[in-house]
């Protein structure tokens, strides 16, 4: 018996010399690959190198981001959302595209984090994703203050004010009276807001994570050229990725605050004062911590 454990322990110490470059390479510090393009990352023998942050997405409502959620989920791994996971992506895509016309996603059986709700994901956890997209409560993101050490890099979208109050209008069936007085105008606004609370101030201070924005226009492209940075690509990728719609088409012509330069005036600037949100937005956009900023 003692000389089997010697040569056990032989075995071991051979193995764990072996095997001594994968190991390092998931605590190596973040100059080695971060951050940098996917090749970069890719060091012989190793592998793929896993960023030492995690990534996570406030889905405000009306910017897109279920298609951006349903995008990342079909194009890269371990993404985590109530809009799509990646473990399932290729399926559920394969089944909207069998589909003809527009698809719902509350309609796609293979959106089925969709159909559960928030519970599945707190049931499945977030230990084995790298990037989170979530419509809850601003709280929500309080968890990942303490996450096993991991910091957080969270992204907010913002959009023009007047167009997304408009998509929101849309989305609860609301109309704007132009001609109506002030009080009666914002009442209007106010009515249309969609779950603004997944958005705080308070997000700010969070302890180990770093708050960024990026620009509703630019997320299907410079925001995407950005995450392609550090997530990993999906061995098999479903092509091309079908829009899950969540909101009916909107009549823009109908909308008057658009030929109401005073009307859009007023409101805009409600906004802006009353809404956190906006507020946000309007420091972030062309600031450093906006991911699409022009660099020129």
């Amino acid at each position: 018996r003692p000389a089997q454990q010697q040569q056990l322990q032989v075995i071991e110490q051979e193995g764990t010399a072996s095997n001594s470059t994968s190991i390092l390479s998931s605590s190596s510090s973040t100059n080695d690959y971060y951050p940098g393009k996917q090749g970069e990352q890719q060091k012989p023998g190793v592998g793929y190198v896993r960023p030492d942050i995690m990534f996570g997405h406030v889905h405000m409502s009306k910017t897109g981001g279920t298609t951006l959620n349903g995008l990342l989920a079909n194009k890269y791994e371990r993404v985590c959302g109530l809009k799509g996971y990646s473990y399932d992506a290729y399926q559920a895509n394969e089944l909207a595209l069998e589909k003809p016309g527009i698809v719902n996603s509350y309609d796609n059986p293979r959106d089925k984090v969709i159909l559960f709700g928030h519970g599945i994901m707190e049931e499945i956890g977030y230990e084995d994703c790298d990037y989170v997209s979530q419509e809850r409560r601003w709280t929500f993101w309080k968890r990942f203050s303490d996450f096993h050490d991991i910091p957080m890099e969270l992204h907010i979208p913002c959009r023009n004010r007047i167009d997304h109050l408009m998509s929101q209008c849309n989305y609860v069936h609301q109309e704007l009276d132009c001609d109506a007085d002030d009080h009666d105008l914002f009442r209007a606004v106010d009515s249309c807001f969609a779950y603004m609370n997944r958005y705080s101030d308070e997000l700010l201070n969070l302890k180990s994570i770093h708050v960024k924005c990026y620009d509703f226009k630019k997320q299907y492209t410079t925001y995407m050229n950005y995450m392609e940075q550090f997530l990993q690509p999906r061995r098999l990728e479903s092509k091309p990725y079908k829009r899950r719609e969540t909101n009916l088409p909107r009549q823009k012509e109908k909308e008057c605050i658009w030929s109401r330069h005073d009307v859009y005036k007023k409101v805009d600037q409600y906004m802006l004062e009353e809404v956190p949100y906006y507020s946000f937005c309007e420091r972030c956009l062309g600031s450093q911590d906006d991911i699409t900023r022009d660099e020129n």
